[in-house]
């Protein structure tokens, strides 16, 4: 717990956007390092592990913050503007060099966000298919617990029929037909719950997708903004833009 209050202490420090402080896997290219990062990229990380501290390591900036010495991660596009006010001396063209890397940046994470799209339709297709096998299964198994209920009912009573010193015969009818009534019940009620678990199930990966995809399309939107404006400014002299 301490550690985590201190860790989070140190994300006031961020620049540029790096609101969040994440620590690394031991394994990835963090080494189990704190870095500071922008909402986005933790989001990426929390969700993709491993793969997406390497992307983050790919499109983040890879400085060191003059305060805590940790590794920031702020995205280019978001250093751009922050970094305006003292590039004006190094000219118009190395803010358009600038801007070239920034479209590369982006470029970089169009194609993540492209990636998680279809890995996400790949996701649930799996997951679609797997429960549906589980629910076909299930169903097989119930049909037939029921199938041999329903034998065992008619040996019983033929085997009563056929004995001596029994009831009247109508009365080994009815209690066929009352078992039998019984055994198709318990399959009715069984079959109804299977199908609401099912429905239940799919229900929440239709969800799951929606919410993601829905997201996907959001950062996919904000880059294609941020193309927008990085492609003018690429093509304005430094006067003309502040």
């Amino acid at each position: 717990m301490k550690n985590n209050i201190a860790e989070n202490h140190l994300s006031k420090y961020g620049r540029f956007g790096d609101t969040e402080m994440y620590r690394t896997t031991k394994t990835g290219p963090g080494k189990g390092e704190l870095w500071h990062v922008n909402p986005q990229e933790k989001s990426l990380m929390d969700m993709y592990g491993q793969s997406g501290e390497k992307l983050v390591d790919l499109i983040g900036s890879g400085t060191k913050n003059p305060i805590t010495n940790k590794e920031e991660k702020w995205l280019a596009t978001a250093a751009l503007f922050g970094l305006s006010l003292y590039q004006g001396a190094e000219g118009a063209s190395n803010l358009r060099e600038s801007a070239r890397e920034t479209l590369g940046l982006i470029d970089s994470q169009q194609d993540a966000l492209d990636e998680s799209s279809i890995k996400l339709d790949e996701s649930v297709k799996a997951k679609r298919n797997l429960i549906t096998k589980k629910s076909k299964k299930e169903l097989g198994e119930i049909s037939k617990i029921t199938g041999d209920k329903m034998e065992s009912i008619f040996k019983e009573t033929e085997k009563i029929s056929s004995g001596t010193g029994f009831a009247h015969s109508g009365q080994v009818e009815n209690i066929k037909n009352e078992s039998i009534e019984d055994t198709r019940e318990s399959f009715k009620s069984m079959q109804e719950e299977l199908s609401g678990e099912y429905g239940k199930s799919l229900g929440e990966i239709s969800g799951m997708y929606d919410m993601e995809t829905a997201r996907i399309k959001a950062e996919k939107d904000r880059l294609s903004l941020e193309r927008k404006l990085v492609e003018a400014q690429s093509k304005r002299k430094f006067l003309g833009i502040f």
